[in-house]
């Protein structure tokens, strides 16, 4: 069944804080961390615009042809899409994502559980993160900061990228 809506806008990821973790252990070890002297340690400023230039598009509609979300359902997810956080973890090397915590007072009385839709979440989530790596993993090392994203690279389908 695939989901059809209107893609909504990719989250904004300027002036975030030091990310949300749910492990406790990886948070502590994130807010004892010492600046780098990067202007942006975790990355956003790239990952925000492959998400504006389509990996955000890309992503949000492979999701959508898989989800079994009802649109009605869908409202609800959309509402906490603008608080995803990606971000590049310096620690792990490697992209990392918090989905928006999801309560059931969140959703009452709109048809869905609290459960269902922190699966949509955290599912649309692993998308984006496929959708970033594939085409730029090795942007992603300490070697290549100068690589500048390309709104070339996310108009092609997967699959049908230049490597």
């Amino acid at each position: 069944m695939t989901l059809e809506v209107e893609v909504p806008d990719p989250p904004d990821l300027s002036n975030r804080s030091t990310p949300d973790l749910p492990n406790r252990e990886a948070q502590d070890q994130f807010d004892a961390m010492e600046p780098s002297g990067a202007t942006d340690q975790f990355r956003r400023d790239g990952l925000e615009s492959a998400l504006r230039d389509g990996a955000w598009q890309e992503a949000f509609d492979e999701w959508a042809e898989y989800t079994d979300l009802t649109e009605a359902q869908f409202e609800t997810v959309r509402d906490r899409m603008p608080e995803f956080d990606f971000f590049w973890d310096p620690q792990e090397e490697r992209l990392r994502f918090t989905a928006p915590p999801v309560s059931e007072a969140d959703v009452e009385g709109v048809g869905v559980d609290a459960a269902t839709v922190s699966r949509a979440l955290s599912d649309l989530g692993d998308v984006v993160l496929d959708v970033l790596q594939d085409p730029y993993e090795e942007y992603w090392s300490d070697d290549a900061e100068d690589v500048v994203w390309s709104e070339e690279t996310f108009g092609q389908t997967r699959g049908e990228e230049e490597l």
